[in-house]
């Protein structure tokens, strides 16, 4: 992993890794709140090692810390402020962030445009990734009915 602007403080030139504990990233203390609060998983949070299949058991550490610090934040939370976050799911506060969410049936919608006969350059490879966030996105939000 390489540095983007605004994470070289944190970042950790020799592993190639983002500064974490269990995805979520060590920020050194500054009034800045702009990266904060930042998570990480895959290859930029523990190095350029193991399988597509590591990722699936990494990214879930990552989600248990949002998770627990969304949990944290609701209990620290005015009356007010507990009575918005408790109506909202997590799904509803990324929209809300103007992040598109991709969930397992969106997954499930690339997987089929990846492992399509039209798609692969050879029929014997298992898949051609899309690499472009645009081709990503759009094949999660088709419909396949």
């Amino acid at each position: 992993g390489i540095p983007i602007e605004g994470t070289e403080d944190f970042y950790d030139p020799q592993k190639g890794v983002l500064k974490n504990v269990h995805g979520r990233v060590d920020v050194p203390n500054s009034d800045d709140t702009t990266l904060a609060p930042l998570y990480v998983s895959g290859w930029l949070k523990r190095g350029p090692t193991g399988i597509i299949g590591t990722n699936i058991p990494d990214a879930k550490d990552t989600v248990a810390s949002i998770l627990q610090d969304l949990n944290e934040k609701s209990k620290h939370s005015s009356p007010k402020e507990e009575q918005h976050h408790d109506s909202l799911s997590l799904k509803a506060i990324l929209q809300e962030h103007g992040v598109q969410v991709v969930d397992w049936d969106a997954y499930q919608r690339i997987k089929q445009v990846e492992t399509s006969e039209q798609h692969k350059r050879h029929p014997d490879q298992p898949r051609e990734k899309l690499t472009q966030w645009d081709d990503l996105l759009n094949a999660a939000a088709v419909t396949t009915k």
